[in-house]
């Protein structure tokens, strides 16, 4: 009966020991793993300040290039409004329609568009878009005075 329960404990030993080397064998693992991953992690934080600084200097950001592509429509539509009509623009995306009086435009590299105007309410409003979500509506809307403000770009 004494050898049967030495057998058992031996087994029983056994048997914990390879559960904990086998616990210790994930740890290690699951430590160099979490390595790996948080070295790549920094590697791709690297990567992306690295091309985040070169867009950023780059005169060709996209913001920048939406832009310059904003003011050449711009510029065209204003080219056929009336001496008492302005720019508006019409935003579907608020669950209403939104109509604003546009009087600035600009940008922030490397993808922040700004619609600076006023509101239905006359209040200063400001449209923040990324360049993946920009859909505006250009509309005329009445001048709030004579002779009507026109959108100036200066394009390099």
């Amino acid at each position: 009966m004494l050898c049967l329960l030495r057998d058992d404990f031996r087994q029983t030993a056994e048997s914990q020991r390879r559960d904990l080397m086998k616990t210790m064998n994930q740890v290690k693992e699951s430590r160099d793993a979490r390595e790996a991953w948080l070295e790549k992690m920094a590697d791709d934080f690297a990567a992306t300040q690295h091309a985040k600084e070169e867009v950023t200097d780059s005169r060709f950001g996209l913001a920048h290039t939406m832009y310059e592509a904003i003011a050449k429509v711009i510029d065209h539509f204003q080219q056929k409004l009336g001496d008492d009509e302005e720019v508006g623009a019409c935003l579907t995306s608020f669950g209403q329609q939104i109509t604003i009086r546009v009087t600035f435009v600009g940008f922030q590299d490397p993808h922040l568009m700004v619609f600076y105007g006023t509101g239905p309410d006359g209040n200063e409003v400001q449209l923040l878009q990324h360049t993946s979500q920009v859909n505006l509506m250009l509309v005329p809307v009445p001048a709030k005075s004579l002779p009507a403000r026109r959108l100036g770009f200066k394009l390099d």
